[in-house]
């Protein structure tokens, strides 16, 4: 890929199918973080039996559970209402990790469906023009249709 062009996107083209969200893996995000939230509240339902200083271990266990649960919480939200799509250019969304991507076809080293995920290789320029190297995950249950889109491009 030619580092001296400008740097291209794919949301100009004309939009040829979007992903659909993975209920299963939303429900399974939730768990984890339910299951997270659960254990530190019994932890911190114990530290609140130490008597006379256990409710101020009791209320820091809990808000540190809360603080790190809410970023997840967050992305999850992220993922719910986001979608990656294929156009006509090339390929935009988010991934797995919510980080946003939009790469061309021509960018795409690596195209692959593993069950209900896609997996993207791709070159991506960087704004210092600089080329890196990244591979997005997404999880969506149309991906038998995804792939099919990507090679009918």
């Amino acid at each position: 890929m030619d580092t001296r062009h400008e740097r291209r996107t794919a949301k100009n083209g004309k939009v040829k199918i979007r992903s659909k969200i993975s209920v299963t893996h939303i429900l399974w995000r939730l768990l984890k973080i339910a299951l997270f939230l659960i254990i530190a509240h019994v932890i911190g339902f114990v530290a609140f039996l130490i008597p006379l200083i256990g409710w101020i271990f009791s209320i820091i266990i809990g808000a540190i559970a809360w603080l790190i649960a809410l970023p997840f919480l967050i992305s999850l939200l992220i993922y719910c209402f986001s979608h990656t799509v294929i156009t006509s250019d090339g390929i935009y969304g988010r991934d797995k990790l919510n980080r946003s991507f939009d790469v061309c076809f021509d960018q795409i080293q690596r195209f692959e469906r593993n069950g209900t995920k896609i997996i993207i290789g791709s070159d991506e320029l960087k704004k210092d023009g600089n080329i890196r190297q990244r591979e997005h995950i997404i999880p969506m249950i149309n991906s038998v249709e995804f792939e099919q889109a990507y090679l009918d491009r």
